[in-house]
C-alpha cells in the first residue's frame, strides 16, 4: 500500500534519504500507473502527501518532491493539472529569509519546474494548460525577487 508507505516514511519519518527513497517509489507507482490512474494517484497520493511542500525543512527531499509534482504536472491532461501547478506557484513563491536554504532551493526547483511544464504544454494542443502555467510564471514574477520588472510610466 503506496499510501502506508508514505505515511511511514515520507511523513514519520526524519531522515533525508528514507524520505527521499519513498518520494522514488511514489514517482516510480505515478510513472508506471499514470496512464489509467493519473487522476486517482493526484487526487489520493501527491496532493495529500506533497501539498504541504512549502513546509518542508529538509532541501534534499523539498526539491525531490517538487521533482515528482513537475513531471506529474507535464505528463498530467485532466484537471487536477491546475491543482499541481497552483502548488508549485505556492512553493515558488514562498517567503523565505537568508538562511533558510530548503526553502529557498525548493523554490528555485518550483520555479524551473513550472517553466518546464511551459516549455512541454506549449507543443502540445491543449492551450488551456499552456496558457495556465504562463499566467502563473507571469504572477510569479510580478510578485517575486527573481525578476525585478521595470514598467514604462
Amino acid at each position: 500500500n503506496v499510501r502506508a508507505l508514505l505515511a511511514t516514511h515520507l511523513r514519520a519519518e526524519r531522515r533525508a534519504v528514507v524520505r527521499v527513497a519513498a518520494l522514488d517509489v511514489l514517482a516510480d507507482v505515478y510513472e508506471q500507473q499514470r496512464h489509467l490512474f493519473a487522476v486517482e494517484l493526484v487526487d489520493k497520493l501527491l496532493l495529500p502527501y506533497l501539498g504541504d511542500l512549502d513546509s518542508e525543512d529538509n532541501a534534499e527531499v523539498a526539491v525531490r518532491a517538487v521533482d515528482v509534482v513537475v513531471a506529474a504536472a507535464v505528463d498530467l491532461h485532466s484537471n487536477q493539472y491546475y491543482d499541481l501547478v497552483q502548488l508549485l506557484v505556492h512553493v515558488a513563491s514562498s517567503t523565505t529569509t537568508a538562511a533558510d536554504q530548503s526553502n529557498i532551493r525548493a523554490r528555485d526547483a518550483a520555479a524551473s519546474g513550472l517553466v518546464r511544464i511551459f516549455v512541454v504544454k506549449f507543443s502540445r494542443p491543449q492551450h488551456e494548460h499552456t496558457v495556465f502555467v504562463a499566467n502563473a510564471l507571469i504572477t510569479l514574477m510580478q510578485r517575486s525577487s527573481y525578476v525585478s520588472v521595470r514598467r514604462r510610466a
